[in-house]
């Protein structure tokens, strides 16, 4: 998807067609949400990809292409910054993508 402003709400219409609703549905996508807004605001321009592997646990990456360096500290402005805080809490897992690529995945099991 385009890494523009549409990208957040394509992320999570994307996320929910894809699941089935269940009990941590509303999770996942407030996690995809927090995910691609980073990417969007912190990395290149250009593509953002979305991805989602689903099975007793389910797993979402959310990368670019490594163009510039990844930082996990937040933009220190006010209000903001609560995003991998809230992926950390919500999710069983998570971490940062590998060198030739910008981004982080989450995992999380799914009943």
């Amino acid at each position: 998807m385009t890494a523009g402003p549409r990208a957040p709400a394509d992320a999570r219409q994307f996320v929910r067609a894809k699941l089935a609703d269940g009990d941590r549905i509303d999770d996942v996508v407030l996690m995809v949400s927090e995910l691609v807004t980073n990417a969007v605001r912190h990395g290149p321009s250009g593509r953002v990809y979305l991805r989602v592997i689903d099975g007793d646990v389910l797993r979402v990456e959310v990368q670019q292409l490594a163009q510039s360096e990844t930082t996990l500290n937040g933009d220190h402005r006010p209000g903001s910054g609560y995003g991998l805080k809230i992926v950390e809490s919500l999710s069983d897992a998570w971490g940062t993508g590998d060198p030739q690529w910008a981004g982080i995945w989450f995992e999380i099991k799914i009943d």
